[in-house]
């Protein structure tokens, strides 16, 4: 939630300019990589799309390991 002043932060990591969906891996404690999942807004009007989406980005990102 980048509504809580602890959170802010995360807008200009992420560049974010409305609500996201961000995958991130952290290795040690420290990020080491992330994406943003930016067509869930194009996608969120249709359920199964958007779970498709979710679910194959989620698997590419989990898949493409150090």
């Amino acid at each position: 939630n980048v509504d809580e002043k602890e959170n802010e932060h995360y807008n200009e990591d992420y560049e974010l300019y409305t609500k996201a969906l961000i995958l991130s891996r952290v290795k040690d404690g420290a990020e080491i990589d992330w994406t943003n999942l930016d067509k869930i807004w194009e996608l969120v009007s249709d359920e199964s799309k958007y779970k498709d989406y979710v679910t194959s980005e989620l698997n590419e990102f989990l898949g493409d390991k150090d």
